[in-house]
């Protein structure tokens, strides 16, 4: 059973043509993307300027922040945090820079 905000945006979404077997999964997308992106710049306007060079690190927090949120809301599915925190951890590490110095 879905919460209630995601079977209001899949009806509408059936009403504007999308399929009824995608519209309570793309609606829990669409408002997990809201939800995250809302985090994110609401965190980055508060806390951001403060953190000096470890901006790039409350951008990371914020994002994950949003996506572990939605994630328990049931709005996205399991595999997707644990893509971002792939995705995070090759960020950080860089394993395909060059790490040559001339």
């Amino acid at each position: 059973m879905s919460d209630p905000l995601s079977t209001a945006l899949a009806t509408f979404l059936e009403t504007a043509g999308v399929d009824p077997s995608l519209s309570v999964t793309m609606a829990g997308f669409i408002l997990g993307a809201v939800l995250t992106i809302a985090l994110l710049i609401a965190i980055e306007w508060s806390i951001g300027g403060k953190m000096g060079k470890s901006g790039d690190a409350t951008f990371f927090i914020s994002a994950m922040l949003g996506i572990i949120i939605s994630t328990g809301i049931g709005w996205f599915p399991l595999w997707v945090p644990l893509l971002a925190v792939f995705f995070v951890v090759l960020i950080l590490l860089k394993p395909f820079g060059t790490h040559l110095e001339s």
